[in-house]
């Protein structure tokens, strides 16, 4: 697909969250001039505004492949 029929500023639904919507993001947002400087994004005005949705309404955990060494590290205490 040509992602630069996209506009800026123009609305775009996706569906999924998995690893292909990563490199979308990616391509729509720092493909685009978009950085990011001390851990915030700082939008260059040419992305799309993406609307973001799955059946589970949350992404995938993270899947290592590989098994836990060690003690198990304790949980977060909130």
């Amino acid at each position: 697909s040509d992602l630069d029929a996209l506009r800026p500023g123009e609305p775009v639904i996706v569906r999924g969250i998995g690893l292909a919507f990563i490199d979308l993001m990616v391509l729509l947002t720092e493909g685009r001039g978009g950085r990011h400087e001390d851990g915030v994004y700082l939008p260059s005005g040419r992305e799309p505004v993406l609307y973001v949705g799955s059946r589970r309404g949350v992404p995938y955990h993270a899947k290592i492949g590989y098994g836990w060494t060690g003690e198990r590290p304790p949980l977060p205490q909130h």
